[in-house]
């Protein structure tokens, strides 16, 4: 299992880069400080000092344009 601090508590996960990245799920955590990831149970944590785009380790994020 992986973790993930993001600066976001509501995002997408779709697990690794295309093709083999698994259904692109749609993750709140309202008010917790964390949620795990119901495919590749990675689990994410909210960190308040990031940007919306921002991760550690870094680069964990894709977005469109």
């Amino acid at each position: 299992m992986s973790s993930i601090e993001i600066g976001v508590a509501a995002f997408y996960c779709m697990g690794v880069l295309p093709p083999h990245d698994h259904p692109h799920v749609y993750l709140n955590m309202g008010e917790q400080a964390d949620i795990l990831c119901p495919y590749c149970s990675t689990q994410f944590r909210l960190n308040p000092a990031l940007r919306w785009n921002e991760t550690i380790p870094i680069n964990c994020w894709a977005a469109r344009a």
